[in-house]
């Protein structure tokens, strides 16, 4: 049973209205249990879209937005009109998109300009094709990937800027703002205040960061602390060195894919190296056959303490309660969106169809991990590694708003004031709420 406390209680009821509503708050706040919980309730066709497909993995049979409306690698929408996806965006009442701040401004009105090409006769004028609209995030996080400088400048001159808010579709939804303030994955309300201050930097940062300076430590690959990094490279350096250190030679667990699953989404490696001694991220939930709580949870940290390869099984010493458990194979499932017809009412659903499936061990080494992989996740402890500098707004304040406190916090060097970096038309767009 999962409880809301008032505040989300009135988030889900807009949610459940059909009104088309933008769900934000700071990291923590509790929007991911506002999803589950509406799609439990919610008796429409609802498709739960992404991003990424990472973020699309954290939503109940979640896909991405560029396999939901058939885009190219590159964008581009189907050419010509088709009747099954005019079936499917037909059948389609509500569109839920969470991670809205990695949604770029060009991708967000390609979606609206599809669903009203593919709208009812008579809706194609309204925003959306009259479907409602649900999007979920906080713009003060990660912001929408452009590595291209040329396409940064083309999207700021088009749209006035990179993010879905920048565009004329979004004002069109006339949203209504639901903004969370009740923060619980942080239980430090001096730690609440430096996060505060970090995404807003016109507050005076150098009390806390002087604060801050004092957690800096050189060695953290033995504690229990994961890694949190601004870029891959630093993450596999990491990982590298860390492996290499362990004495046993270890063993590969081979993983399979079948169907279509997109390479770039695998959870772990496809062939998994596992050694004695290695510390591990548990990446999947295993409930306890005997009772209504869970045996690990995604995130956990644990030590590999031996592997049976005959029977796809490794030995974990979970770090938190130094509790011993045997962790075997999961498989998580690629899904497509599809339409169903009631034999007795004629009455369309939309479903979702299994595409492809990845099985593997759940298990990820825990040295490092990216702050992209790290987003809406609660993470025990944290080492954040910052390197040469975090390099786009929103990096810092989502990688320290992944733990509950500051004593769960390591840095590696201290932190410079112009890593609490945030964008002015971020700023902005919250002042005019």
């Amino acid at each position: 049973m999962r409880y809301l406390t008032l505040e989300q209680e009135f988030a889900l009821d807009a949610m459940l209205s059909g009104r088309n509503i933008f769900l934000t708050g700071r990291g923590g706040t509790g929007k991911s249990s506002i999803i589950r919980t509406f799609l439990e309730r919610s008796g429409g066709n609802v498709a739960c879209l992404a991003p990424t497909g990472i973020a699309a993995r954290n939503l109940p049979n979640g896909v991405t937005i560029h396999n939901f409306f058939r885009l190219s690698p590159t964008g581009e929408p189907p050419p010509g009109e088709t009747p099954y996806l005019q079936e499917l965006y037909r059948t389609t009442d509500t569109i839920l998109i969470d991670e809205i701040s990695m949604v770029r401004s060009d991708l967000f009105s390609m979606m609206e300009a599809i669903l009203r090409r593919y709208a009812m006769p008579g809706r194609e004028r309204l925003p959306f094709g009259g479907k409602q609209i649900i999007v979920i995030g906080d713009f003060f996080q990660l912001p929408p990937v452009i590595e291209d400088d040329n396409i940064r400048r083309y999207l700021e001159r088009q749209a006035g800027g990179i993010y879905a808010f920048n565009t004329g579709a979004w004002a069109q939804a006339e949203f209504e703002n639901i903004v969370l303030g009740q923060v619980h994955r942080q239980t430090d309300p001096e730690y609440i205040k430096f996060l505060d201050a970090v995404r807003n930097t016109g507050h005076d940062l150098s009390e806390y960061l002087n604060m801050c300076a004092a957690n800096v430590t050189g060695e953290y690959l033995e504690s229990d602390s994961v890694g949190v990094c601004c870029t891959r490279s630093d993450v596999a350096a990491i990982n590298s060195t860390a492996m290499n250190r362990l004495k046993d030679a270890g063993v590969i667990f081979p993983g399979s894919v079948g169907g279509t699953f997109p390479m770039n989404d695998l959870l772990t490696d496809k062939e998994l190296l596992i050694k004695r001694g290695e510390k591990i991220m548990l990446l999947a939930n295993q409930q306890n056959p005997y009772s209504d709580g869970y045996d690990y949870v995604n995130g956990d940290i644990g030590v590999v303490e031996d592997y049976a390869p005959a029977l796809e099984t490794v030995t974990v010493r979970l770090s938190a309660n130094q509790r011993l458990l045997e962790v075997i194979p999961s498989v998580w499932f690629n899904y497509e969106y599809d339409v169903e017809e009631n034999d007795r009412t004629g009455e369309l659903r939309l479903t979702t169809r299994k595409t492809g499936h990845f099985r593997q061990l759940p298990l990820a080494p825990a040295y490092a991990m990216t702050i992209h992989k790290a987003q809406g996740q609660t993470l025990n402890r944290i080492h954040l590694v910052l390197g040469r500098g975090c390099f786009a707004h929103g990096q810092l304040y989502t990688a320290l708003s992944r733990v509950r406190k500051r004593t769960d916090l390591t840095l590696d060097r201290p932190i410079r004031f112009r890593e609490a970096m945030n964008d002015p038309q971020v700023t902005d767009f919250y002042q005019n709420l």
